[in-house]
């Protein structure tokens, strides 16, 4: 395996879903996807994904 890329923002996208799925208050999601303990997006990834809840 040579090299696998990988779309963060996608991959956040989908983690603040499944937050906003399972109760998290949505001025929650953010902290939690940066967080290191969590998500460890990077802000702008997290922006990302904070930005496609549905």
């Amino acid at each position: 395996m040579d090299h696998i890329d990988a779309d963060w923002k996608e991959n956040a996208a989908k983690s603040a879903q499944l937050l906003k799925d399972v109760g998290t208050p949505e001025d929650m999601i953010y902290n939690t996807l940066t967080s290191d303990a969590a998500g460890k997006f990077t802000p702008e990834e997290a922006r990302y994904g904070v930005e496609q809840l549905k």
